[in-house]
């Protein structure tokens, strides 16, 4: 029997289009396009005032979305829609169509003792993991997301090049792992950002109290497993899920992909989307780019900037571009020099990342005095760069960092709690 389609991969418009069509004309347009919008509301926020609140496993709904996202349980939040929202005849033909179900379901959750980063693997319907870290900060919640099992572009410094591509995910798995983790802190009672640093939550409050007031993660960045280029129609397909303000309602600005740069989806994607891009850069000279990113045989970083300069100058966008440092590789002032001549004219921001160290590569990572000294010499030409210092390193979370096992499958491990403990 085929498996239906997860409701988590259908944007809204499309859900308004399928309920129109679903009821022919007993529903018209505007009906079904406000039906969608509070199935959204439904599945994103949970916070519908007409639920049953007897529904086991559903929360108060009482409380401003921005609060709690993303609160429907594992029972489906479509059994919970009275008819003033969803029509009966078209709920049963939602359930008969389409899974409520999580398309990916956490598996695994480490916490990292030095910065309180969680990193989860994800267990598909075909049983492969995928990683998806979410990233504490005052204020505000970042969630690292992937795109494909695995990568097809095999950059020399990066773990999930290693795997090759088993396969890219579908939009509903980009967008379940957000679900999953938001899921998983309602579960775990997980009541500000801070609060993830810590193993068990210490409150006096009880944890349906806490369970109100989950934080929201407010930021979503495309830095995960694969190469989202290479998953385009998915890619857009989570984008506007995500920045729907009918449901997740996250700005645009808030949502980053970053890509190797791929043509031509680098310029379809700067057409349909208002997100953020940020460009893997890794050194300005083409040779050595290539020797570091194989891709860039094929995709020559002159094509790709030409594409970005084109839409700088009809939109006035900026982008954001990642370097990698490599010690004795990409770090020398030549480097420096070369890559602010090769941005010049541009509205840029240059992330600069010190290569986190993995298992099998022979690169190493620079010490802070030449990232600094690197980092001044951007500015001292007149661009915006900052230094990351990734979190999550001490469980193998940070950037270049993320793989499982080719062929690895999902299996089942000792409670959540025991899996929290932090990595020492």
């Amino acid at each position: 029997m085929q498996p239906l389609m997860s409701i988590y991969g259908v944007t809204r418009p499309l859900l308004g289009l399928w309920l129109e069509t679903s009821l022919r004309a007993s529903e018209d347009r505007a009906t079904a396009q406000r039906r969608a919008a509070a199935l959204f509301a439904a599945l994103y926020r949970g916070v519908d005032r007409s639920f049953d609140r007897s529904v086991k496993g559903s929360v108060d709904c009482s409380v401003h979305p921005a609060e709690v996202p993303l609160v429907a349980t594992e029972q489906s939040a479509a059994k919970t829609l009275p008819e003033n929202v969803i029509r009966k005849e078209a709920l049963e033909s939602l359930q008969k169509s389409f899974s409520f179900q999580c398309p990916v379901e956490v598996r695994e959750a480490h916490r990292s003792a030095a910065d309180g980063s969680v990193k989860f693997a994800m267990a598909t319907h075909d049983n492969l993991l995928v990683e998806t870290v979410l990233i504490p900060e005052r204020g505000r919640l970042t969630l690292c997301v992937s795109t494909q099992v695995g990568c097809a572009q095999g950059c020399r410094f990066c773990q999930t090049g290693r795997m090759g591509l088993l396969r890219s995910l579908r939009a509903d798995e980009i967008v379940g792992q957000l679900v999953a983790v938001s899921r998983w802190m309602v579960e775990n009672a997980v009541s500000s950002p801070e609060a993830i640093h810590k193993k068990d939550v210490a409150s006096d409050e009880s944890d349906a109290n806490l369970k109100k007031r989950v934080p929201r993660i407010s930021n979503v960045v495309f830095m995960g497993m694969g190469e989202p280029l290479d998953n385009l129609e998915a890619l857009l397909n989570a984008i506007d899920i995500f920045v729907d303000e009918k449901g997740l309602g996250l700005s645009p600005n808030k949502v980053t992909v970053s890509t190797v740069g791929l043509l031509p989806q680098l310029e379809t994607f700067l057409q349909k989307s208002g997100a953020c891009l940020a460009l893997s850069l890794h050194s300005p000279f083409d040779a050595e780019r290539s020797r570091v990113m194989p891709v860039n045989a094929h995709h020559p970083l002159s094509e790709v900037l030409a594409v970005l300069r084109r839409h700088a100058q009809e939109s006035g966008r900026r982008f954001m571009f990642q370097y990698t440092l490599i010690r004795n590789v990409n770090d020398s002032p030549a480097h420096a020099e070369a890559l602010a001549a090769l941005l010049e004219g541009l509205r840029a921001k240059v992330n600069l990342i010190p290569l986190n160290e993995h298992e099998g590569t022979a690169y190493r990572r620079p010490g802070l005095e030449p990232v600094f000294a690197f980092q001044s010499l951007l500015k001292a030409r007149g661009l915006v760069a900052t230094v990351r210092l990734s979190k999550g390193r001490d469980i193998q979370a940070a950037c270049g960092q993320l793989i499982q096992q080719s062929g690895r499958r999902g299996h089942t491990v000792p409670s959540l709690a025991a899996t929290l403990s932090p990595t020492r």
